[in-house]
């Protein structure tokens, strides 16, 4: 049985592709990884979104990702964005295997 979780981008079915440490693989869709993008510029966490900002569409085109220790990982986008760090359980979360918190 591996040590830690692992994950691998699969171009072509556009999946990220989570090999848990238990043996067991989930696979999470690169539109919703990065809908789910947990950084505060995404998740407009400073305050109220303001209706006159400009936002461009988000690039659902996964270039690579990063370890971040033994934690999360890191998604570097096609637009350049990579603010987001996914926890494990964040992962688990969005491949439906844990409840969202309340």
């Amino acid at each position: 049985m591996p040590k830690s979780n692992s994950v691998r981008k699969d171009d072509e079915q556009k999946l990220l592709v989570v090999k848990w440490k238990d043996g067991s693989t989930s696979e999470i869709e690169w539109k919703k990884l990065r809908d789910s993008c947990p950084c505060a510029e995404c998740t407009e966490i400073h305050g109220p979104a303001d209706p006159l900002r400009l936002k461009l569409a988000p690039n659902y085109n996964l270039a690579s990702v990063e370890y971040i220790g033994n934690y999360a990982v890191q998604p570097r986008w096609g637009d350049g964005h990579s603010a987001g760090l996914y926890s494990w359980n964040y992962l688990r979360e969005l491949a439906g295997l844990m409840p969202a918190p309340q």
